[in-house]
């Protein structure tokens, strides 16, 4: 449901999800950023919010326990924007 939403978000955002998480909608999403270069503004898909920043990161659904610090690191460069 949440993802219905979120093209209507104008404030800046981090999408950051992992390669291998399997939980919807994100495998379409890693084809899409895939097949795109990682330009998802550029995405067919309508839930895709136009003021995101997105991260593939080579990780499962829990990237900030796998990847501790390269999550803290897309999140600090993220906020220091």
């Amino acid at each position: 449901l949440l993802h219905r939403r979120m093209s209507k978000i104008k404030v800046p955002m981090l999408i950051i999800w992992g390669e291998a998480d399997y939980q919807d909608p994100w495998p379409t999403w890693t084809d899409e950023y895939k097949k795109l270069n990682g330009a998802m503004t550029k995405s067919s898909k309508p839930w895709t919010p136009p003021n995101a920043k997105y991260v593939l990161m080579p990780a499962g659904h829990f990237m900030h326990w796998e990847l501790p610090k390269e999550t803290t690191a897309h999140v600090s460069e993220f906020l220091d924007s």
